[in-house]
């Protein structure tokens, strides 16, 4: 079904149905794909960065598809498999294969990342893991959802008891002993922290408080831009280290609940 702009708002439920069928044929893609799956078709973006024809594929997919729902909207996207305009009025953003190394491993944690934008206002996002089957879903102003049952975020209050997703950037860089200080001081005060090495995942547990915080940094628009959407409509708070809204080009994130202040003031502590 296509969808025009002036349309959209009044669409959101055909817009997640047709997503919510691509994001698992994609899923049931990937997941096929790595029954025999081959190393030798790995390419190396970076140090330890790196992408396969699985990724590649499905981005093509999710773009053919997602330019006949909306097709006045640009794309942002990690593989860059179409060449488009960014800074149309609206844009898709797309990660194909969020958690691209546990996928090559065989690791079932990795998902597909999708969301809908105005400029920096994101309307709709859809993030799903396909091996354990797990779809999240947020439209803006409707709140959050998770395989079609409404989460919230956890009212947790203090960073002591609370339980924190971090992610670990390929290139740390100038940076890498500043965030080693902030892993160690989280690690002594708060119930720990745990990294799945997919932000889809990280992202949405915060969403639906099993987690109580995620924070990364080097991170890119793909990367975040849905998982910001699912936090956000289940209650949570957005920001950069520096607790302002330089998130979606600044490479950094905090995603937090009630404890977001106090987790600002760590990282500044470090920063």
């Amino acid at each position: 079904m296509q969808v025009l702009f002036y349309d959209f708002i009044m669409n959101y439920s055909a817009i997640l149905s047709d997503l919510t069928t691509l994001v698992k044929e994609v899923g049931a893609f990937m997941k096929n794909e790595r029954l025999d799956f081959n190393f030798k078709s790995v390419e190396i973006k970076g140090y330890n960065n790196m992408v396969s024809y699985v990724d590649k594929e499905a981005e093509k997919k999710i773009i053919y598809k997602l330019q006949q729902l909306v097709p006045e909207a640009g794309f942002i996207t990690e593989e860059d498999t179409l060449k488009t305009s960014s800074d149309k009025a609206m844009n898709w953003i797309i990660d194909p294969l969020d958690g691209t190394t546990n996928y090559l491993h065989g690791s079932p944690i990795y998902g597909i990342n999708i969301a809908l934008a105005k400029k920096e206002d994101v309307l709709i996002a859809v993030t799903y893991l396909p091996q354990l089957d797990l779809l999240y879903t947020a439209t803006k102003g409707n709140g959050t959802y998770k395989n079609g049952n409404k989460i919230t975020c956890s009212g947790t209050e203090k960073l002591k008891d609370s339980l924190i997703m971090l992610g670990f950037p390929y290139d740390q860089g100038e940076y890498e002993n500043k965030y080693a200080a902030i892993l160690k001081e989280i690690n002594a005060s708060t119930h720990g922290f745990r990294q799945t090495g997919c932000a889809a995942l990280d992202m949405a547990l915060v969403a639906e408080g099993a987690a109580d915080a995620y924070i990364e940094f080097n991170v890119f628009p793909w990367d975040i831009i849905p998982g910001i959407l699912l936090i956000k409509e289940a209650g949570g708070t957005i920001s950069d280290f520096n607790g302002g809204n330089n998130y979606w080009e600044g490479k950094e994130i905090v995603a937090a609940t009630k404890n977001h202040s106090e987790i600002i003031n760590l990282i500044q502590k470090h920063w």
